[in-house]
């Protein structure tokens, strides 16, 4: 019997995204949408995404305008030897993705975040709403800048529109350097890669003057020196609520300075600030070592009469020094400079699940009159403190502050008691081109040997699908 011999080509599988470069000079430069065809096609190259596999370049051979579901966007067509990929069950040979194309108008719904940034700098009173999920990548920071909004925000950001959420990804510096009686509001940042000195946060480095944070969720990484909230650092008399963080704060700077570092935020002041119904899943590294350095799972200081409620913190805190405020929701309640308690912050409904190292479950600061109601802690969770004893370096359970403890078997049951946590779904970028190969389409298929099919892929990653049939 004569073999049928397929034509042996190349398929890229598994696509999870799909990014478009430029070469300038020596560097190369992302682009999230376009506004006109570039003159110079053959410097561009896109990097297709797997989900499995390896990222593969590709060069690209046209950019054109087009229409996509009723949507201006650039049909971007990128070509290699030998490279055939399957579209609605037959072969082609080129590799097609879309992209936004930027549209320059009043509009206050905004695609590309570059015209976001650019407007919000200009207009800082206005309002400003998410039509699309977008990337940060697309603006770029000037050296030394500190925040992608510099001038001071008195404005509003809402980040759905029409019943749809958006997100922002990739943010580099705070959004905000200032919020100022704003608000903030359905607002969802991804993949947070933030990094600074002074007051580093996701969302903003300050909130003040009853300024407002509602439904506001972020997650990524953030390393900072003096001063790191995981969505502000310094909240003066506004408002936090229905929000979270969820990922990694860092700090490894050594000094002797007063800093406050939280989960969800760094300082918490004044009688009308708050934070409410909020959740900060963290894992926090520091090398404090002094009193005036506080550290919390929800924020690092809670101080002048505000108040954290309803909200809890999960996660670790790993300080490697002893001395320092470290505790599972508050580094501390004592207000700085004060000789009484009157003006203490306030805890109320907060629960700890923090894994703690040279800190408490609850408060890194024990003293009289403090003022707090309803604070659980996980009994089984592991707080300790670091301390010489004779010879050995030991750890000490740490026995204060650990409020009313509960079993880790009901932990659960207390956290969806105090706040729910809020689960957003937000769109995928407009130009998505998810894709994943589909054996059953190949002509000599047989579903018995789909595991077969699936081994083989790995040992021939970009081998069409029908010479792996």
């Amino acid at each position: 019997k004569k073999v049928e011999e397929q034509e042996k080509t190349i398929e890229l599988r598994s696509v999870s995204d799909v990014e478009l470069y430029s070469y300038e000079g020596n560097q190369s430069k992302q682009h999230t949408s376009l506004d006109k065809v570039p003159d110079n096609k053959a410097a561009y190259f896109i990097k297709v995404k797997s989900a499995k596999l390896k990222d593969v370049l590709l060069p690209v051979s046209n950019i054109e305008d087009t229409t996509k579901d009723g949507k201006a966007v650039y049909k971007i067509t990128a070509r290699l030897e030998h490279l055939k990929q399957s579209v609605d069950n037959q072969y082609q040979d080129n590799f097609t993705y879309y992209l936004p194309k930027l549209v320059q108008n009043d509009s206050p719904i905004y695609t590309s975040f570059k015209k976001l940034i650019t407007d919000m700098n200009s207009r800082p009173s206005g309002t400003f709403t998410l039509g699309a999920t977008m990337n940060a990548r697309e603006f770029e920071l000037n050296e030394n800048q500190e925040s992608y909004v510099t001038s001071k925000f008195t404005g509003t950001l809402i980040g759905s529109h029409q019943g749809k959420h958006y997100a922002i990804y990739n943010l580099k510096k705070p959004l905000f350097n200032t919020l100022n009686n704003a608000t903030i509001q359905n607002l969802t940042l991804k993949d947070v890669n933030i990094s600074g000195k002074n007051h580093v946060a996701s969302v903003a480095k300050e909130a003040t003057n009853s300024s407002t944070l509602d439904n506001v969720h972020a997650n990524g990484i953030i390393a900072g020196e003096l001063g790191i909230g995981g969505l502000v650092q310094k909240v003066d008399n506004s408002t936090i609520s229905n929000s979270s963080f969820t990922g990694r704060i860092t700090n490894t700077f050594v000094t002797t300075s007063q800093y406050a570092i939280g989960g969800l935020v760094g300082q918490l002041t004044g009688t009308n600030a708050s934070v409410d119904r909020s959740i900060a899943t963290v894992t926090i590294s520091s090398n404090a070592e002094y009193s005036n350095q506080t550290i919390g799972g929800i924020a690092g200081i809670v101080e002048n009469n505000a108040t954290v409620q309803n909200s809890y913190a999960e996660g670790e805190i790993n300080n490697v020094k002893p001395f320092a405020r470290v505790g599972g929701v508050a580094g501390s309640l004592w207000t700085n400079g004060s000789s009484t308690e009157d003006n203490s912050g306030i805890l109320q409904n907060v629960l700890s699940d923090m894994n703690i190292t040279n800190g408490n479950a609850i408060s890194g600061y024990h003293f009289n009159g403090m003022k707090k109601k309803a604070v659980y802690s996980n009994k089984d969770n592991k707080v300790v403190n670091v301390q010489a004893v004779g010879d050995e370096v030991m750890s000490i359970d740490s026995t204060v502050e650990r409020g009313t403890e509960i079993e880790k078997t009901a932990v659960q049951a207390k956290k969806e008691q105090i706040t729910k946590k809020h689960t957003i779904t937000v769109e995928d970028f407009t130009n998505s081109v998810k894709q994943d190969v589909d054996y059953t389409k190949a002509t000599h298929y047989q579903v018995a040997r789909d595991i077969a099919y699936k081994n083989i892929e790995k040992l021939l990653p970009f081998c069409n699908r029908d010479t792996i049939v």
